[in-house]
């Protein structure tokens, strides 16, 4: 399946599902398999090997505006390369735990 890529980076929500538990992600990426790449790598999965993996759903959202806008829910979120280059987006996107 080919997965969508972005011309800007996106926040991208992933639910995905791992030995029948649901795991919810979000990660700056320029498109889903990017995304993808970001939550294999930190949780120590190995991409595609892992036939136990299913991706259920994604979304995406705009970086927020920092002055205007805060980001609240969409899991846990992972590092990616590209956090250098928005600190001010990260700073407005929150968790439900960090509310």
């Amino acid at each position: 399946m080919k997965l969508p890529f972005f011309s800007e980076p996106r926040i991208v929500y992933l639910t995905i599902v791992k030995d029948n538990q649901i795991m919810q992600f979000q990660t700056i990426a320029h498109g889903v398999q990017e995304a993808l790449k970001n939550v294999y790598s930190h949780n120590g999965w190995n991409l595609p090997e892992d036939t136990d993996i299913d991706l259920n759903s994604w979304g995406t959202h705009s970086l927020p505006d920092v002055h205007s806008e805060i980001i609240i829910g969409g899991g846990k979120m992972i590092p990616s390369e590209r956090d250098k280059d928005h600190p001010e987006a990260l700073e407005a996107i929150k968790t439900w735990e960090e509310v």
